[in-house]
């Protein structure tokens, strides 16, 4: 959950904590749970900046369901972030800050049709600064990242199917000698 944020049901789509220098592109899927998403991103980067831009949220390749402005919260330990214009209809996001770890947040909600997967895409760009964070959440959907339990079982699942065809052709060889 973000900082400052009144949002507990919160899907964690991305955390990053003290992120490679450099531009990187992201997209981060979901699924809506709900008829109305809000996607938020929050981020700090003491003592310098880092941005968030070229923001689109869309169903297979549709339309861009964000819109030409973001609902802003401040940082608890002071804000140093705005917005700008990056050439697209969805204004940039540019995060400063004064306190590690205090997170400015922006958001948007946006329909979705539940069950339907949605990609959050955007450009990242950290400027080297000695601390930063980026964290992108959302409420109404749930991410389709499995979990580490999940991973587990899928794995113990495999296992357990790769042994059973290990002892039925134990069996069969078996049988073949005799």
């Amino acid at each position: 959950m973000l900082a400052g944020s009144a949002r507990s049901n919160a899907a964690v789509l991305l955390n990053l904590i003290d992120p490679p220098v450099g531009i990187v592109d992201y997209d981060l899927t979901f699924t809506a749970t709900t008829t109305e998403t809000t996607i938020s991103v929050g981020g700090y980067q003491v003592p310098s900046y880092e941005q968030v831009y070229y923001n689109v949220v869309s169903a297979s390749s549709g339309p861009n369901l964000l819109g030409g402005s973001w609902s802003f919260t401040p940082a608890a330990e002071g804000s140093l972030s705005d917005t700008y214009d990056d050439g697209t209809p969805v204004p940039a996001l540019n995060f400063g800050g004064v306190a590690v770890g205090f997170y400015d947040t922006y958001s948007q909600t946006f329909a979705t049709a539940p069950g339907t997967k949605y990609t959050y895409s955007f450009t990242f760009d950290e400027d080297g600064g000695p601390s930063s964070g980026l964290l992108v959440t959302t409420t109404g959907a749930v991410s389709t990242i499995p979990e580490a339990s999940t991973w587990a079982m899928m794995l113990l699942g495999f296992a357990g199917l790769g042994f059973v065809g290990y002892r039925q052709r134990q069996k069969l060889a078996g049988a073949a000698s005799v």
